[in-house]
């Protein structure tokens, strides 16, 4: 058998030194001759005695760069489980700049890092820490599980930074090395995240085909497996209008996700439970659910997860004409300090509306996000891109910019092939968008309207068709269907939309008010208001804001906050918009 390299050089010197020996030379350098008793001269001697030195320095420096990275994993693993997951990053960063850390050290603590800053006020940090971690993982051919759950995770990623479309090859790679693997968990993990994404992304039939080649999920299946694959159930059950198997699903979900040690997942089961409720015009069930994500979200401290739900909240409520209540969940969502690509889209697309009704400049300027809508196009996903494209649109038409508007609502159009999660955007088609554009909005309604559990979907069919023959001129068309539309919203208890299906009735075809309080004309109402309260509603009518209005007054914002406060619980209503529907007197005096 032939000999390596090292194995002849090793034989060579063993003979050079037995001749060396033979010789009285030293051992060592076979040159010089050693003192008696030794086989090494002392130059040798003492060369070695330095090598030992600082071999032995070099052990005491390894140990203590050890117990500093120790020392600050451990920190950081406190502060990880106290939720303080901003300076566990902080910990988990100092240990990894450390000198000499080992790869193995360096790995696990990447991991720790990603999990920290996923978590924290700026998700999108994560991002590099992972695709460090994933090519290590990528390289080692043994590791097949940790490799498609850091994938996973990298997908996940992908959708907090607003590029959802993107994940496609990254799943598929999940898919081939979970297949590879024979891993029966990877196998149905990967193919239940590839239906999560194509839901996302509105290819609903291939997400169907990708969650039924996962198979069977029984009990004996890893939880996190039966989480997700209830989870994407219900979601599909949703899309097709079947709400009880939707609702079965998530309670199922809600059911396991609470042995979950993943706080961060149950919040987003809440979240999306509430969210699907939403679509189904469930106001209570959707109310409810957000509140208790939000609870998770504050207790655990998951920072980017609370303005996140906030706005959801924020967005339910406006729905439900509680423009106050939805405007106070804005303002919460405002004052984190939380940075992501998804919180700029959501800040468009719920905080425009909102400000623009509450008619607060600054906090308009605060919500409008101006890459936001290159954003939701980035991301691929129907809801994103039509619910910021609807945003814009009515922030250009306050602007007095109807081509911009147009022409947002225009390139959208291309991307949206699925209303149900956004409905305002083909309401804005229909109120300020081109006329050729009308029927492919409508006709992406009537879809849903053929599907069981179609409530919001006829009470929206029927706001929009109120639009259009408001533009084509058709005055009887017009108020047969905005009355039918605030009939139907009214039941939904969804009272924004009512007000403005309202809105578009004259006074003639002016149907009752949903509050109680509610008046149709300035005249009668002066007996309810204060003398105050009726200087504060002449200036709301000329359009002035509350700041406006105590300069003019020359008392505090503040008071001028009650003030509208208490008009509006004497008149039963919920927002200046409807105090502009209810005084048709003062507005053309």
């Amino acid at each position: 058998m032939a000999k390596s390299n090292a194995e002849k050089v090793r034989i060579c010197m063993a003979r050079k030194r037995a001749h060396a020996r033979e010789l009285g030379l030293c051992t060592r350098c076979c040159k010089e001759k050693p003192r008696l008793g030794r086989t090494i001269c002392p130059a040798c001697s003492a060369s070695t005695i330095e090598r030992m030195r600082r071999l032995r320095q070099k052990k005491r420096h390894t140990a203590e760069l050890e117990e500093i990275i120790a020392l600050q994993e451990r920190a950081g693993d406190r502060a990880y489980s106290n939720h303080l997951y901003d300076d566990a990053a902080q910990r988990y960063e100092s240990a990894l700049k450390t000198q000499e850390i080992s790869s193995r050290d360096y790995l696990r603590i990447a991991e720790k890092l990603t999990r920290a800053l996923f978590l924290g006020d700026d998700p999108g940090a994560a991002s590099p820490w992972l695709d460090r971690v994933l090519t290590a993982h990528l390289a080692d051919a043994q590791g097949a599980s940790k490799a498609v759950d850091i994938l996973l995770e990298v997908v996940r990623q992908l959708g907090i930074v607003a590029k959802t479309a993107a994940a496609l090859p990254l799943i598929e790679r999940a898919i081939h090395i979970a297949e590879a693997s024979g891993d029966a968990r990877l196998h149905k993990m990967a193919h239940i995240r590839m239906a999560h994404s194509l839901s996302m992304l509105g290819r609903f039939s291939e997400a169907k085909q990708s969650l039924h080649t996962v198979g069977k999920v029984t009990a004996e299946d890893d939880l996190s497996v039966r989480i997700a694959y209830h989870w994407r159930k219900g979601v599909l059950a949703a899309v097709f209008g079947r709400m009880t198997e939707c609702y079965e699903n998530f309670e199922q979900t809600v059911r396991l996700a609470k042995e979950d040690p993943d706080l961060y997942r149950m919040t987003i089961v809440w979240s999306e439970y509430a969210f699907e409720a939403m679509l189904f015009g469930d106001v209570d069930r959707s109310k409810a659910c957000r509140e208790r994500a939000l609870l998770l979200a504050r207790r655990n401290n998951i920072t980017w997860r609370i303005p996140h739900i906030c706005l959801g909240q924020a967005e339910l409520l406006a729905r439900m004409g509680e423009q106050s209540a939805a405007f106070e969940y804005l303002l919460e969502a405002l004052s984190c300090d939380a940075h992501a690509p998804l919180l700029d889209i959501q800040f468009t697309s719920v905080g425009i509306p909102l400000a623009l009704t509450m008619n607060d400049d600054k906090i308009l300027m605060r919500c409008t996000r101006p890459a936001a809508f290159d954003l939701a196009l980035q991301t691929g996903e129907p809801e994103k891109i039509g619910a910021t494209a609807a945003a814009f649109a009515q922030l250009y038409r306050a602007q007095g910019k109807k081509h911009k508007a147009k022409a947002v609502l225009r390139k959208a159009l291309g991307y949206v092939n699925y209303m149900d999660e956004c409905p305002q955007f083909p309401l804005e088609i229909a109120r300020q968008g081109m006329f050729m554009d009308i029927p492919q909005a409508r006709a992406s309604l009537e879809a849903r309207i053929h599907l069981p559990c179609s409530d919001v979907a006829q009470a929206f069919l029927e706001l929009f068709e109120a639009y259009v023959n408001r533009r084509e001129r058709n005055t009887d068309e017009m108020h047969t269907h905005a009355t039918a539309a605030v009939e139907r919203f009214t039941s939904l208890r969804w009272h924004g939309y009512a007000d403005i299906a309202r809105s578009l009735l004259s006074a003639a075809y002016q149907l009752p008010k949903h509050a109680d309080g509610a008046s149709g004309a300035f005249a009668e109402m002066k007996a309810a208001l204060t003398v105050r309260e009726q200087q504060v509603v002449e200036w709301a009518l000329q359009g002035f804001t509350n700041r406006e209005i105590a300069q003019r007054l020359a008392i505090r914002e503040h008071t001028i906050e009650k003030h509208m406060s208490s008009i509006m619980n004497r008149l039963g209503i919920r927002s200046r918009h409807q105090l502009l529907n209810i005084l048709p007197e003062s507005k053309t005096s």
